[in-house]
């Protein structure tokens, strides 16, 4: 907890009071020089505390008791949060990091020849503000090769933006500066943004360099309005934040910031990242289905499904990924006869993709009568994560479900000689959870069957639990629903 090395007589310290077993006593005791501010924060627990002076010192004690032992869960975000836990700073506000990390960067923006070529070469006369970001930022994804390294090291302090160009590899911090002297190279003021990605905590941190392990930028255009960019990504357009970073505590290091702040969920804002899906389904005699399949994928969902497929090169390993991602808990016998693929290194543009799918034994057989299971493509699944009784920790739901804002409408062709026997009533349903509806239409050669699957969070507070679960079972209901048909 002692941040004296890098800011001078500065202390924070976090500390776990539960374990796996349940705690019947503990006390947590504080000693601090009496003229240190003092903030505390906790969680799982009453924050009350006693104080007693001694000389130039204060103790600031908590006396525990009856502390429930920790859960292990799936799906669960903020590790910490699994924990009671007590955290303190001698920091009154975040000011004092903002201008530790300036002072680390103090010169390490500034241009030299080899940034004003490349600038020179990638930014055309004529362009706007917003085609330059999207010039810089694709360049830089292109040419530069991330290499992970803990932000923690190399004392925080980034390679000088020439540096990193000319060799052409870089860490988060390095990447970012030269992103960000690009951008003030043409007018685009930008700074370092300090990030927490993963395993901390839903609760406001109290001010610590401790807190952050990665660096992204942030740059601001004619309207004001803040942007970021992680050069950490190979495969995400510009204007949006990969998963990691979604929600994540951030800093800006810029003169007079204090406080911490939320990044953007990119992941389901429906005008940032979209899954549209179009379906022709036809049933055959021998009671398979035939699909064909088109799709676009844009935001955040683009440059997953870009980074994945681009992971897997061979023709037999496409398929088996595009088999399993797109039909998981469908279909029992799905084969996968062709695909293809537009823009699938344009970052920019909408990752589209056309499917020939088959799937045998698709219709059963009950009696005088027969099933069909409605083919939705990536639905909500049964998760054992969510058929406990209860919920401890906060529930993840990214570690669970697709959460773009989907679209899918599949027309569903079905033989002469067999007719619907009851068109399903349509299911809207619209919360604090999310938004779902599933309509339902005949036409001349079946049916036509309309999905909208849109998230309004991803963390679901445990306390939440019950009424989130009673909404997923109504999901579940719906994307598992089956017609029934029989012959004429």
């Amino acid at each position: 907890g002692d941040m004296t090395r890098e800011i001078p007589n500065e202390m924070y310290h976090i500390t776990a009071a539960s374990f796996e077993v349940p705690v019947n006593r503990a006390r947590i005791e504080y000693i601090v020089p009496t003229d240190k501010p003092f903030q505390t924060q906790c969680y799982r627990s009453d924050c009350e505390y006693t104080t007693k002076t001694v000389e130039d010192y204060t103790s600031y004690s908590w006396n525990l008791k009856d502390i429930v032992k920790m859960e292990y869960e799936e799906a669960v975000k903020d590790n910490l949060d699994s924990y009671t836990w007590f955290m303190y700073s001698t920091m009154k506000d975040w000011s004092e990091v903002v201008k530790w990390y300036l002072r680390k960067t103090y010169r390490r923006l500034e241009s030299n020849y080899e940034v004003m070529d490349a600038v020179q070469n990638v930014v055309q006369d004529g362009m706007t503000d917003e085609e330059k970001v999207t010039a810089i930022y694709n360049y830089l994804t292109k040419e530069i090769t991330y290499s992970f390294v803990s932000f923690l090291n190399s004392n925080y302090i980034p390679k000088k933006p020439g540096e990193t160009l000319s060799g052409e590899v870089g860490d988060c911090k390095d990447v970012a500066s030269l992103m960000i002297a690009m951008l003030r190279e043409v007018g685009i003021d930008a700074w370092y943004v300090l990030v927490r990605s993963g395993n901390f905590t839903e609760q406001t941190p109290l001010p610590t360099i401790a807190a952050f392990n990665h660096v992204i930028v942030g740059y601001q255009l004619s309207d004001g309005e803040m942007r970021y960019l992680d050069l950490t990504t190979d495969y995400f357009p510009h204007y949006v934040l990969p998963e990691s970073d979604a929600r994540a505590w951030a800093l800006l290091v810029k003169e007079g910031e204090t406080q911490v702040f939320r990044l953007p969920d990119q992941t389901i804002s429906e005008d940032r990242s979209r899954f549209d899906i179009s379906i022709k389904g036809k049933i055959n005699p021998d009671r398979s289905l035939d699909m064909e399949v088109d799709y676009a994928g844009s935001g955040v969902l683009g440059g997953t499904l870009r980074e994945s497929l681009n992971r897997v090169t061979t023709v037999d390993d496409r398929k088996r990924f595009l088999t399993e991602y797109f039909a998981e808990g469908v279909f029992d016998h799905l084969l996968l006869n062709e695909f293809s693929f537009k823009n699938l290194e344009d970052i920019t543009e909408p990752l589209n993709g056309n499917l020939s799918l088959k799937a045998y034994n698709h219709v059963e057989r009950v009696s005088d009568f027969f099933i069909i299971q409605i083919p939705i493509l990536k639905g909500v699944t049964t998760r054992p994560a969510l058929f406990a009784e209860k919920r401890y920790n906060n529930l993840d739901l990214a570690q669970l479900f697709e959460l773009t804002p989907a679209y899918q409408q599949i027309e569903l062709a079905v033989p002469t000689a067999f007719r619907l026997m009851e068109l399903p009533k349509d299911i809207n349903i619209d919360n604090q959870f999310g938004r779902y509806a599933l309509r339902f239409e005949q036409t001349n050669s079946g049916l036509r069957i309309t999905r909208e699957m849109v998230w309004k969070t991803r963390l679901i507070d445990f306390s939440d639990y019950d009424a989130f679960k009673a909404f997923y079972l109504e999901v579940l209901d719906g994307d598992r629903m089956k017609l029934g048909v029989e012959r004429r």
